[in-house]
C-alpha cells in the first residue's frame, strides 16, 4: 500500500480520536453517533430508499440553511450508525455532496476507492469502535486478545451497536485477532451464530447476557430479544426472580433453571436463564435479585440491572422531526 494511502488511515484514526475527546465520550458504552450529529447541529434523517445507497450527504449551500445526512431506513442498525459516522467524516472534511454505498471491510482498502471514502471508512471504524471503548467491553466480558470465538464477536457488536463484518474487520487492525483467525471468523454469518441460542430468529438480534454484564446498557429494537443467564443453586433457597417495573418494554417470554450436571444432586449449581422479548420502544431498566422467594423482607443476596434503550425500527424519532432539509 503506497505511503500517502497508510498516511491517509492514521489521520482518519486521528481526527477520530480527536472528535471523541472534544465531546467527552467516556468509552464505558456504545459510542451515540445520531445524537453526536443531532448535537452537532447536522439535519439526520431516515427514509426508505430504493436501490443500493445507504446514504446521503450534503453540504451547507445558500439554499440550504445546514448541512445534512439522510440514512437509508431499510437498511440495519448497525449499517446506518456506520454510514452516519461515515457521512460525519465528510461533514468535518467540509467535502462534497455525496450519495454512498458505504464499505465496512476497512480492513482491506480497495486501491480504486478514492482517497476520501478511504478515510471516511477509518474514522467511522474508529469513532464508533475506539481502541478504549473495545478493551473496555473485552475487560467487562472477559474476553481475552488472540482468544476469540464467533460468539465473542458477535456479543461485542451488539454491545458496540456495530455489524459483525465492521467489527471482525476492525479487531483485525487493532491486531486483537490474527489473520487467520479473521479469515475463518468472516466466513461465518450472523445467522448460523444467532441460531446456536435459538433458531428461526430471521433479522432481529438476540442479545445473550450473563452475569459479567450487569448495568450495561442495550440497544435493541422491537423483536430482538434479551435473554440473561445468571448462576443459581435452588438448595440454598435464593433464587433470581424478575422485580416489577420491566413490563413498559419488554415482555418476559420464559424462565427456566438448567443444571450444569446430572438433575437431581445435592447443591448443585445451575443457570437460571430469563427470556424477554422487546415489544415496543422507550427505556427501561430491568432488575433482577437474588433472594428467598419466601421472605417478604428478606435480604437481597445479589442484584442484577440492565438499562434498556429501545428504538422504533426505522428510527422515526426527535432527529426526524425538524426538517427543512431535502425538500428537493
Amino acid at each position: 500500500m503506497p505511503a500517502s494511502r497508510s498516511a491517509l488511515m492514521r489521520l482518519a484514526v486521528q481526527e477520530a480520536g480527536n472528535q471523541l475527546r472534544r465531546i467527552c465520550v467516556d468509552f464505558k458504552e456504545a459510542i451515540d453517533v445520531f445524537e453526536i450529529i443531532h448535537e452537532m447541529g447536522i439535519e439526520l434523517m431516515f427514509r426508505p430508499l430504493e436501490g443500493k445507497p445507504d446514504g446521503f450527504y450534503l453540504p451547507q449551500s445558500t439554499s440550504r440553511p445546514k448541512a445534512g445526512i439522510l440514512l437509508n431506513s431499510r437498511r440495519s442498525p448497525p449499517r446506518q450508525r456506520y454510514t452516519a459516522a461515515h457521512e460525519l467524516s465528510h461533514f468535518l472534511r467540509k467535502d462534497s455532496a455525496k450519495v454512498e454505498v458505504i464499505s465496512e471491510e476497512c480492513a482491506f482498502v480497495s486501491q480504486s476507492r478514492p482517497d476520501e471514502e478511504v478515510f471516511a471508512d477509518f474514522f467511522a471504524g474508529h469513532f464508533l469502535m475506539p481502541p478504549k471503548l473495545v478493551t473496555y467491553f473485552f475487560r467487562k466480558m472477559g474476553l481475552r486478545k488472540g482468544e476469540l470465538d464467533e460468539k465473542d464477536i458477535y456479543r461485542l457488536a451488539l454491545c458496540m451497536r456495530t455489524s459483525y463484518e465492521a467489527t471482525c474487520n476492525h479487531l483485525l487492525h487493532l491486531e486483537f485477532i490474527s489473520l487467520d483467525q479473521h479469515r475463518a471468523l468472516e466466513k461465518i454469518q450472523p445467522q448460523k451464530i444467532k441460531s446456536t441460542w435459538i433458531p428461526r430468529l430471521g433479522h432481529n438480534d438476540i442479545w445473550p447476557i450473563d452475569q459479567k454484564m450487569n448495568d450495561f446498557l442495550l440497544l435493541p429494537i422491537v423483536d430482538d430479544i434479551i435473554q440473561v443467564r445468571l448462576a443459581e443453586t435452588p438448595s440454598t433457597g435464593y433464587v433470581w426472580g424478575v422485580e416489577n417495573g420491566y413490563e413498559g418494554v419488554l415482555s418476559l417470554e420464559g424462565s427456566e433453571l438448567h443444571f450444569y450436571g446430572p438433575d437431581g444432586q445435592i447443591g448443585q449449581t445451575g443457570e437460571r436463564i430469563f427470556t424477554f422479548r422487546v415489544f415496543r420502544h422507550g427505556n427501561e431498566n430491568l432488575y433482577l435479585s437474588l433472594k428467598r422467594p419466601w421472605e417478604k423482607i428478606g435480604p437481597t443476596a445479589l442484584r442484577f440491572n440492565l438499562r434498556i434503550n429501545s428504538t422504533e425500527k426505522e428510527f422515526i424519532g426527535h432527529y426526524a422531526k425538524h426538517q427543512i432539509l431535502l425538500a428537493a
